[in-house]
């Protein structure tokens, strides 16, 4: 155990049993292929609570899954030592999970309405409702225009931070441009989608 002045000296690495046990997995030269799969299992107009499973294939055909509740901190611990999801469709998933958790300051900061017009207006304005998934979820938004401002710029400084993060993970994680451009949209789409209730409403026939 660490004192104080051990802390400072040396600031300490974010630990957690399951991230031992699951690096130990992939790390393991007795492992083909080893995987995060995120699930978030839908139950009418609600979710299951998010889980990670860690599936790893080994070389004699043996599959090790094992899964933890979802917490941002473990799986950005994931992120950083390059856990992919099973393919980029869940990786978009998972991307649009930790979406809700990064955009949520920022709701809290300005406020539900004010957020989601600044929100739907930067994805105009910066080329992102050009990509397919996230111009089907737009259509189907109806927010009003944000009025000029120093909090509009600080919302969309905030928003461009957020997703700027997104990218820099997407490339640390080993996506190429056009791959990463891919989840990303998709998990812009898969937020969307949660944040406007769009499932939801068509679900309810409205």
């Amino acid at each position: 155990m660490a004192n104080l002045d051990d802390l400072f000296a040396r600031p300490k690495q974010y630990d957690h049993p399951r991230l031992r046990s699951w690096l130990s997995y992939k790390n393991s030269p007795d492992t083909r292929r080893c995987y995060i799969e995120f699930r978030r299992e839908r139950d009418g107009l609600v979710f299951k609570p998010a889980r990670l499973y860690l599936v790893a294939e080994r070389k004699d055909d043996l599959i090790f899954s094992d899964d933890e509740p979802w917490d941002d901190d473990f799986n950005t611990a994931l992120v950083e030592r390059q856990f992919k999801a099973r393919d980029k469709e869940n990786e978009g998933e998972r991307f649009g999970y930790m979406l809700t958790g990064r955009m949520q300051p920022l709701v809290n900061q300005f406020n539900d309405g004010f957020f989601n017009s600044v929100l739907v207006r930067y994805l105009n304005q910066n080329g992102y409702a050009k990509l397919a998934p996230i111009a089907a979820k737009l259509a189907k938004i109806h927010t009003y225009n944000p009025h000029e401002g120093q909090a509009t710029i600080d919302c969309e400084e905030r928003i461009d931070s957020v997703l700027a993060r997104c990218v820099e993970q997407l490339d640390r994680l080993g996506y190429g441009a056009t791959e990463g451009k891919g989840i990303l949209a998709a998990a812009i789409a898969y937020y969307l989608d949660d944040r406007f209730s769009i499932t939801n409403s068509e679900m309810l026939g409205w």
